[in-house]
């Protein structure tokens, strides 16, 4: 049985194609305000020190990453 990993130590482990505690889990899409209204009316309690549903349902931390590439010199010279 592998140890329990950092969220990322398992990005990096399975980026490597190496053995992983579990499957990344990530909510892409998000969950809108009247589906957390929603949930708290059936019962739902957000833990505490709980900023939204991934710390709730153990979801991996995720942050955008904006790749720039500048033009290439063939392009430029395309333009031209």
């Amino acid at each position: 049985m592998i140890k329990t990993m950092t969220d990322r130590e398992r990005f990096l482990a399975t980026l490597r194609l190496e053995e992983v505690d579990r499957p990344i889990r990530n909510e892409t899409i998000g969950v809108d305000n009247d589906t957390y209204i929603r949930w708290k009316e059936e019962g739902w309690e957000a833990p505490e020190g709980a900023t939204d549903h991934m710390i709730q349902f153990d979801m991996d931390k995720v942050a955008p990453a904006f790749f720039w590439f500048p033009p290439l010199p063939w392009i430029l010279s395309n333009l031209q």
